[in-house]
C-alpha cells in the first residue's frame, strides 16, 4: 500500500547541510537555563518590534558594558542578547 503512494515522482524530500564551522544560533539558546530562554524568547519578542537603529545600538553598547562584569551564568544569556541585537541591527540596516 505505501508504494501505491510514495512513488518516486510523488515524493518531497529537503535535505538541509551547514558549512563546517558554522552554527544555527541556537547551540547558544541551549546552554541556557530555563528561565534565560524565556527572558530571552520575551526579549527577541520585543526586539522585532522595535525600528528604530539608535536605541538598538545604545542597547547593544550597555549589554557590551555589562557582559564582562557578570557572572559565569548570565555571561552565556548576555552573548545570546548581543546576538539577537547585532541581527536585528543588520535586518534593519
Amino acid at each position: 500500500m505505501a508504494n501505491d503512494y510514495f512513488s518516486k515522482e510523488n515524493r518531497s524530500v529537503g535535505v538541509y547541510t551547514r558549512k563546517p564551522g558554522t552554527s544555527s544560533g541556537e547551540d547558544s539558546i541551549k546552554d541556557l537555563t530555563p528561565e534565560q530562554q524565556s527572558m530571552l524568547k520575551t526579549i527577541a519578542a520585543k526586539l522585532s518590534q522595535e525600528k528604530d537603529v539608535g536605541k538598538l545600538k545604545q542597547a547593544l553598547q550597555a549589554i557590551e558594558a555589562r557582559a564582562p562584569q557578570a557572572d559565569e551564568k548570565s555571561r552565556s544569556l548576555f552573548e545570546a542578547q548581543k546576538q539577537l541585537l547585532q541581527h536585528r541591527i543588520e535586518e534593519l540596516k
